[in-house]
């Protein structure tokens, strides 16, 4: 059971990364072939953006009530419908494909980590994390690196091509997952949404900071891409 969860981690972590960064650097481009105004290009931007800062506490909490592989899996179906709706190419579409795309990501964070760090802590794998996550983030960034070069490559023949075959191939991954039968993780004292706490800690003033700098980082990373 142990090697079968590391190959799940591997597979579909890295495999979500793959898809997703054939069309990283080219949003902008894209719109900008289809018609897109800078000021359009700027708005669904900004709606991406809102999504993730809007879904990302409220994201934890789920993945800690349902569990996080379940959430990892949505994240997955998110990304594939984000990037078909993207690729339709209407102003409408894309600004709900890129709304999308922002709860993609918010459902996607820390999920994995989150699943691995409960099954060490319940001893249900054996392995050493650090050696884990350097074996995880070279792989990550290889194959980020060889979606990222093969897209740059396809953008040239067809820019729609850079949406559409994401969003099979998050298809085949979501369908995938229904094969890999391996328990989830869960925090039990989360059962009860509490609104109370979540008040509580929106009121944090450290959170607050985190959150421009989590916005700046964010935004300044927007701008290199476009």
């Amino acid at each position: 059971m142990s090697k079968k969860i590391i190959t799940f981690y591997f597979v579909f972590g890295i495999g979500l990364e793959f898809f997703r960064t054939f069309s990283m650097a080219s949003f902008s481009p894209y719109y900008l072939h289809i018609g897109f105004t800078y000021e359009q290009i700027s708005f669904v931007k900004a709606i991406q953006l809102l999504a993730w800062f809007i879904i990302e506490l409220p994201a934890g909490y789920l993945a800690d009530r349902f569990g996080r592989l379940r959430i990892f899996k949505y994240s997955i179906f998110t990304f594939g419908l984000s990037f078909l709706l993207i690729s339709l190419g209407t102003f409408q579409w894309i600004v709900l494909g890129e709304f999308l795309y922002g709860v993609s990501f918010a459902l996607n964070s820390g999920t994995i980590i989150g699943d691995l760090n409960s099954k060490l802590e319940q001893k249900q794998i054996h392995l050493n994390p650090a050696m884990f996550f350097a074996r995880y983030g070279i792989a990550v960034q290889t194959f980020t690196l060889f979606g990222g070069n093969i897209g740059a490559f396809l953008f040239s023949w067809d820019p729609k091509i850079l949406f559409v075959i994401p969003a099979l191939g998050m298809l085949l991954l979501y369908l995938a997952t229904f094969f890999y039968k391996i328990p989830d993780s869960h925090t039990p004292e989360y059962k009860d949404f509490n609104l109370k706490i979540c008040i509580d800690i929106l009121k944090q003033k450290q959170l607050f900071l985190f959150f421009l700098l989590s916005g700046f980082f964010i935004a300044s990373s927007q701008i290199v891409y476009s």
